[in-house]
């Protein structure tokens, strides 16, 4: 029981940090469990897995908001959330207006769109009043979101606020801030609108508080009038000693080259990785696209972009819909009545009409009345079976070194069909490809169910006695000896 885990592991010591590994190892198990069948064995030879190839499990984090600790956030992301003590940094940084200003366009959703007029012959682009009403609406929204956004920074401290602006010649900047405002109880609409960052709403605000002479004198400004708040307020200007920056810059580039230093980055900047050939290599793969890396000259696209679906279907696309048949098709159903279970495939959006106007019925008869399908009802059947497993690299690259080798990928598959007799089980994937020789596809698809064997015996703990490929285009199976 998962509150007995919890119980045994804060009686062991740091309970906190077991628990949220015991969660964390839950969570793990929930993911395995939604990706494949394997149950609890197959999640326990994972993690056996995991530890024999010396890798590890990322340890839960339990650091909370309440923790003794500092922590740096976006202002989006300390929405919710309260700190005794917070620091906003960056107040004087210019909105974001690029995507305003910049583009030839502009588009609303209340507004409609618009764009410059142009004149090529004259080298001439100007807006016009379309265009300038988008613009201004959508600088009224970029605005307003802004001040959104400094709300939530303004009322995350529980206890005190730290408020941080960096300006060249901040005095000067200060008075022009306060010389563009009014100065009654508070700022007008359109002052506020005409300010380009956090630093001038903030100034602007603060400016009439009693506990900002300091600020008002230094910016011979004591003559604003002073709105009295429940709150304190300390403002202070630090100055930087732009003659210490000049002579350290100047130490800087005087300064001889240190030879250790020298060889340390020397070392550094000719560092090789170790493992630099695995760097190419996924660290997840599906059987599929380690089956097509081996036949890349042949693949051809399946699909067509939607403006170009009413063309004439390609035979691709019509394989690729029959397979679709054979994934989704009750083949009871099917067999009692073909044409009612194409209509329920309609109905059930596996199948479009249009792909069910062209879907080869015969075909489909043909396999419902041979004798592999007879083979396929009279054993357990497994259809669309999902399944996890790891192979070494030197089984899909031969290239790696042998140092290299014994790395392992993890795998992702789906067999099209199991069979499971009391002898072994046999593995059955459909194919739809247009070729007149069974050889072409033994050859094209045989690592393909190389890989599908040794997952399946290694996931059953049984022998795979026959791997089939049944060529609806040729209308029998083909037996691959692996």
């Amino acid at each position: 029981d998962q509150t007995d885990f919890i119980a045994i592991a804060h009686a062991l010591g740091n309970g906190e940090r077991k628990n949220a590994n015991l969660r964390l190892m839950l969570s793990y198990a929930k993911s395995y469990e939604s990706v494949g069948a394997n149950g609890l064995s197959g999640f326990i030879r994972y993690i056996d897995r995991v530890i024999a190839s010396k890798q590890d499990f990322t340890s839960a984090n339990t650091t909370s908001q309440n923790s003794d600790t500092v922590k740096i956030m976006s202002i989006h992301a300390s929405k919710g959330l309260e700190f005794p003590i917070c620091i906003l940094g960056d107040c004087a940084k210019g909105f974001n207006k690029q995507d305003i200003n910049i583009p030839p366009y502009q588009m609303n959703a209340e507004l409609g769109f618009s764009m410059k007029i142009t004149q090529p012959e004259k080298l001439m682009s100007y807006t016009n009043l379309p265009f300038e009403a988008i613009k201004l609406k959508r600088e009224k929204e970029t605005i307003s979101e802004e001040m959104r956004v400094l709300y939530v920074a303004l009322t995350r401290a529980k206890e005190k606020l730290i408020m941080v602006m960096t300006f060249e010649n901040a005095e000067n900047k200060l008075r022009n801030i306060v010389d563009a405002s009014t100065l009654n109880d508070k700022p007008s609409p359109f002052e506020v609108y005409s300010c380009n960052n956090f630093a001038s709403w903030i100034i602007m605000a603060l400016i009439r508080h009693p506990s900002f002479h300091t600020i008002r004198e230094q910016i011979a400004r004591t003559t604003i009038p002073i709105k009295s708040t429940d709150f304190k307020v300390y403002g202070c200007i630090v100055k930087a000693d732009v003659q210490d920056v000049k002579e350290e810059k100047e130490k800087i580039f005087t300064a001889k080259s240190s030879d250790a230093l020298l060889q340390r980055l020397l070392s550094s900047f000719s560092f090789e990785y170790d493992n630099e050939p695995l760097t190419t290599i996924p660290a997840k793969l599906t059987v599929t696209q380690i089956a097509k890396q081996a036949q890349e000259s042949e693949i051809t696209l399946e699909s067509r972009p939607n403006f170009m679906q009413k063309q004439k279907i390609t035979p691709a696309e019509r394989g690729t819909i029959l397979h679709n048949f054979m994934q989704f098709a009750e083949f009871s159903s099917a067999k009692k009545d073909l044409e009612a279970e194409i209509i329920r495939l309609v109905e059930k959006r596996y199948l479009s009409k249009e792909q069910a106007a062209v879907l080869n019925v015969v075909k489909i008869k043909a396999f419902l009345n041979s004798s592999l399908y007879q083979r396929m009802v009279q054993g357990q059947m497994l259809r669309e079976y999902k399944f996890n497993f790891f192979i070494k690299v030197s089984e899909i690259d031969e290239t790696i070194e042998s140092t290299h080798g014994d790395e392992e990928i993890f795998i992702q598959g789906i067999a099209d069909c199991l069979i499971i007799e009391e002898d072994g089980i046999v593995i059955i994937d459909y194919k739809t490809d247009y070729v007149e020789d069974d050889r072409i596809l033994v050859n094209r698809y045989y690592n393909q169910l190389r890989l599908y064997k040794s997952a399946i015996e290694d996931i059953f703990q049984q022998p795979v006695k026959q791997c089939l490929l049944y060529s609806l285009h040729l209308e029998k199976e083909i037996e691959i000896i692996i």
